[in-house]
């Protein structure tokens, strides 16, 4: 009887451990695309809040509290970014020359907003989400919420052929009452 392995043993085991490997590997990386997702909706509910929190508190942008609150700007127009700002002409919504910018938001490579839309469905592509001060009244396209039941915001992982509801897209929506539901 010999000792050690048969050319044909190592190959079978060589082609087990890259088979393994391959799994792995595709896995991880649909992983890595549904962590992005299920982070960026986190980071807009929490841009959302700030938004809120920076009105009712009245924080100062460039020396000064702007008149008519913060908000956030979503577009599908450039859906691989939103905009927080401040309201600085009280118009209820983003002027890209006369609103502070307090920070634009770049999504993760492959996560866009698909859409924006009004319950039942009625796609609108751009929400001004604002509270107004002192008490961060909500209004959005300017209109005061209450005229909304909900604003949906529909962000998914950029691929062909992707329709919600799918694990490769998160609808969210906003109330009139600021309540956010995932």
């Amino acid at each position: 009887m010999k000792n050690g392995f048969s050319l044909i043993e190592i190959l079978v085991v060589l082609m087990i451990i890259s088979i393994f490997s391959s799994m792995i590997i595709i896995d991880y990386n649909k992983q890595k695309s549904n962590n992005d997702l299920n982070f960026t909706v986190k980071q807009v509910i929490e841009d959302i809040r700030i938004a809120q929190s920076n009105t009712i508190n009245t924080l100062k942008l460039g020396g000064s509290v702007p008149a008519g609150g913060y908000g956030v700007k979503f577009s599908i127009a450039s859906d691989a970014s939103y905009i927080l700002f401040a309201d600085n002409n009280a118009n209820k919504q983003y002027d890209s020359g006369s609103d502070g910018v307090v920070k634009i938001v770049t999504l993760p490579q492959g996560v866009v907003i698909d859409n924006v839309a009004t319950i039942p469905g009625t796609a609108i592509g751009v929400a001004d989400i604002i509270f107004t001060p002192p008490y961060g009244v909500i209004y959005i396209n300017q209109k005061n919420a209450s005229n909304f039941a909900t604003v949906t915001l529909q962000l998914q992982l950029k691929k062909d052929g992707v329709s919600c509801p799918s694990s490769d897209c998160k609808i969210f929506g906003f109330s009139s009452e600021g309540k956010i539901s995932k």
